[in-house]
């Protein structure tokens, strides 16, 4: 639109060159070389964009239930999306730089053209206003599309996963091999938890044969109240053998009773903890703290007595439905995968490379299947759809920003060429006033008509989203409709208020003269 405008306004020169002999082909071709060469210019400082905009997403995910997966995000040029691109600008270059010398080239009367050439852009102000239109209306349908994305982003960031992600860093250990029996299993563990506590990073360090989610809960326990054995026969619950810090160490509060102390060994009494929701299930609204419970694990089936309520976590894998969930001593329940938390108030990032190197203190024969912060373990999968909302709100935000650029600069362009018509509507007696509220009511006009276009066409791709994403947004959102126009009409309000104000203090006899 931009070179639409500045090869209008160079009608009146293409005249004069023309009546001096220049032939039309020439200046075809002249305006054909100032195009390619602008479309140059415009792809090498795409090229540094896309640069800055790589740099910017370039990051690796490590996720993964029990195994070292490494998901790499790196950006890089595709071939047909880089000759897709480059061959749309080059034809917006060239159809709009080219389109004022042939509507030139096709003129006969070469006086009428150099007697138009002062308000030669006026005519044209119709095709200006519709290309505004149909920028404004891409713009915004596309940033209301990315404002899905950063409300998921929020509510991902806002939702309680009843653990504490921030502050932790998580390691699973594997025991598979045939050397690790039972015994040295136990005394690997109590190795590694001691060295944590000896790392000054690390405040508390916890092992577990799993986690609520992120890392699958190894355990499956059958639970029943001493006088409803036969709910022994339904589906069993998912349950995680832990060590005393384990609470602590995830940030899981305890609603009643006690978490697990050193008493809770092999030789002491059998202990239980439940979630806040096994415990209703399975007792209803009683307090259960002292009571017994029936559990049965394979051939396995004792009474425990339950110590402590947990607070309800999310369970299998975050933002999941909450679930029934037991807690037992590790020193009960050992298993071949045993997953280290560590947590640090300085953060997980902070307390990974203190949780590596107890490890290898402990006995460099251990094999650590991952490691990682809370978040990046945990919530892998939910991590790279935060990326993909972030790199959608870049794009969004960056478009909407050229629309406010380019939107500033043709209503600018625009309101000038108008400063012989302003002279005269002053010259008859209209107000400065008027002058301005005319300037804004023509300016606003496709930018609003954009708009509403953009409002129906982002409604429509937020369906359309919603169809083949999990992400939990209303496709009707008032935080979106309200910082979505924002910017465009304060930058439609910019670009039509400064032109008109500096016309319309231009003396009327000075502005009957501008060219």
């Amino acid at each position: 639109n931009l070179v639409l405008a500045r090869g209008t306004a160079r009608q009146g020169e293409l005249a004069v060159r023309m009546a001096m002999g220049a032939s039309r082909g020439r200046l075809i071709w002249e305006q054909c070389v100032e195009s390619l060469l602008l479309a140059i210019a415009g792809a090498a400082a795409s090229y540094v964009m896309f640069q800055v905009v790589s740099a910017m997403m370039t990051v690796d995910f490590t996720i993964g239930p029990m195994r070292s997966l490494t998901i790499a995000i790196r950006p890089a040029l595709n071939g047909p999306a880089v000759a897709v691109a480059g061959v749309a600008t080059l034809l917006a270059v060239l159809v709009f730089g080219l389109e004022p010398a042939i509507q030139l080239a096709r003129t006969v009367d070469i006086r009428s053209a150099l007697a138009a050439g002062a308000t030669g852009i006026r005519p044209r102000v119709g095709r200006q206003n519709m290309v505004i239109r149909w920028q404004v209306a891409i713009a915004a349908g596309f940033f209301i599309i990315a404002t899905m994305f950063i409300r998921g982003t929020l509510n991902l960031a806002a939702h309680d996963s009843g653990v504490d992600l921030d502050r932790i860093a998580v390691a699973t250990l594997n025991f598979d091999s045939g050397v690790w029996n039972e015994d040295r299993i136990r005394r690997a563990v109590d190795r590694v938890i001691d060295e944590g506590r000896g790392e000054r990073a690390i405040e508390a360090v916890s092992a577990s044969t799993g986690l609520p989610f992120g890392v699958p809960p190894m355990l499956q326990l059958a639970i029943a109240a001493p006088d409803d054995l036969e709910a022994l026969k339904r589906p069993p619950v998912l349950a995680v053998a832990a060590t005393p810090a384990f609470f602590r160490g995830l940030g899981i509060a305890m609603v009643r009773g006690r978490a697990f102390n050193d008493g809770d060994s092999l030789s002491g009494a059998p202990v239980v903890i439940l979630s806040e929701m096994a415990a209703r299930r399975t007792f209803g609204a009683v307090d259960v703290i002292g009571r017994s419970m029936a559990i049965r694990g394979g051939d396995q089936q004792s009474l425990a007595e339950i110590v402590g309520v947990a607070r309800d976590t999310d369970v299998r894998f975050i933002h999941a439905d909450r679930q029934p969930l037991i807690y037992v001593p590790f020193t009960q329940r050992p298993a071949n995968a045993v997953t280290i938390v560590a947590r640090s108030t300085a953060g997980g990032a902070r307390a990974v490379p203190a949780l590596r190197e107890a490890i290898r203190r402990a006995d460099p024969d251990l094999s650590i299947d991952m490691i990682g912060t809370g978040r990046a373990v945990l919530t892998g999968p939910f991590e790279l759809l935060r990326t993909a909302g972030t790199g959608t709100l870049y794009l969004g935000a960056f478009t909407l920003l050229l629309s406010m650029v380019g939107l500033f600069g043709v209503q600018s362009h625009v309101v000038s060429y108008r400063t012989r018509e302003i002279g005269v509507r002053m010259s008859v007696g209209a107000s400065a006033r008027q002058i301005k509220l005319m300037v804004i009511k023509d300016g606003y006009r496709p930018v609003i008509e954009g708009l509403i276009l953009g409002l129906w066409g982002g409604l429509a791709g937020r369906v359309i989203a919603r169809g083949y994403l999990d992400v939990d947004v209303n496709v009707i959102d008032p935080w979106m409709l309200l910082i979505t126009p924002v910017p465009l009409i304060l930058a439609a309000f910019l670009a039509c208020y400064l032109p008109a104000s500096r016309a319309a203090s231009v003396d009327p006899t000075v502005a009957l003269r501008c060219e």
